[in-house]
């Protein structure tokens, strides 16, 4: 059966069936460990890994930038990386306010030079870039619901560029201390535009709780494609700064 990913591990199920019906069952990972393959891949499989491996190599291979520090992502608070992401959304469109999930950003960017295909492994799926407008107070209600996030661990902590929020727990509920968009305090009748991904937008319910997501429109290419003119236009330079700060 399948388990986990990159072909690591194979899943092994055991059934007993009695009557036409599942009576016992049992289960194990086996991980691909060099002991226990059974020996060298066919020369079949070994030219066909062979032949996409020189294609993988010649399109992913080549070198679009440079990264002067490292950048890291993490699940649970503001990241180097995730806000690097949410700048490049937020720049590139034109927008207020640049969000993206925390789970969508699959690898740390290492410094040195940069391939496409570490870019590919940071960002492997074909979200396409979006914009939408939202209310201040819609805006309001996205903080906080990432904020409650952080505390009760309903799903990463949404990374952000362009608003920063300072929040402390009040009677185990988290309260707005102060919320700014660039340099100014928001304003809950104000409209802005937010810049993200397709997940998040079809995700609304869980990342843009209470919001009603208004004039969206498609940037015309995706994630992938926005990071690669960044670097290409680089170099990367972390931005460490945290973005949702807790005070309590």
């Amino acid at each position: 059966v399948q388990a986990g990913s990159y072909g690591r591990s194979i899943g092994q199920m055991r059934l007993s069936v009695k009557d036409d019906a599942i009576s016992d069952f049992s289960w194990s990972l086996i991980d691909l460990e060099p002991s226990v393959v059974p020996g060298a891949a066919s020369p079949e499989v070994s030219s066909l890994v062979d032949r996409y491996k020189s294609i993988l190599d010649e399109e992913f291979g080549a070198i679009v930038g440079e990264a002067e520090e490292a950048l890291e992502r993490s699940y649970y608070g503001s990241s180097s990386l995730g806000n690097w992401i949410t700048d490049v959304l937020k720049e590139s469109t034109g927008a207020h306010i640049g969000l993206y999930n925390a789970g969508g950003i699959r690898a740390d960017l290492a410094a040195g030079p940069i391939s496409k295909g570490d870019l590919f492994q940071i960002f492997p799926f074909s979200n396409a870039v979006v914009t939408f407008e939202i209310s201040g107070s819609e805006l309001l209600g996205i903080l906080l619901g990432n904020a409650r996030s952080a505390v009760d661990g309903g799903h990463g902590s949404m990374q952000i560029s362009g608003a920063t929020l300072t929040w402390r727990l009040t009677m185990d509920v988290p309260e707005v201390v102060e919320i700014k968009v660039g340099e100014t305090l928001y304003d809950p009748e104000s409209t802005y535009t937010v810049a993200t991904n397709t997940y998040v937008l079809e995700q609304a319910g869980k990342y843009l709780p209470g919001a009603v997501p208004k004039n969206v429109k498609a940037m015309g290419h995706n994630v992938f494609d926005a990071a690669l003119e960044a670097v290409k236009a680089g170099p990367v330079n972390a931005n460490s700064a945290v973005r949702m700060r807790r005070v309590d």
